[in-house]
């Protein structure tokens, strides 16, 4: 869907349709939000994770309100997977999600 913070007209035609279905509030299950810097393999060539350097709250808010408008918007905070976490001397697990 989302690639490079740009959505295609097929994304805007699809959420002008389920506008009138979606309730007021919403609860985004899986939201990943980061920083490249705790997730090096991941933001490295092109990935989804590579267009922002930072996904914060303000950032999702920003890049879903094209979709979803300004409905009332709850979230399960989920950092970007990386081959890094395995390393616990790495601590970037802990880190990645610290900045929000």
């Amino acid at each position: 869907m989302i690639k490079d913070n740009q959505y295609t007209k097929y994304d805007r035609e699809a959420a002008k349709i389920l506008d009138d279905f979606l309730p007021d509030r919403l609860f985004d299950a899986h939201a990943h939000l980061f920083k490249q810097s705790f997730i090096p393999e991941m933001s490295a060539g092109g990935s989804c994770f590579s267009y922002r350097e930072t996904a914060d709250i303000p950032a999702y808010l920003e890049d879903m309100a094209p979709l979803i408008g300004k409905r009332n918007i709850r979230l399960n905070i989920i950092s970007g997977p990386d081959g890094s976490m395995l390393k616990n001397e790495t601590r970037t697990l802990e880190q990645s999600v610290a900045f929000l």
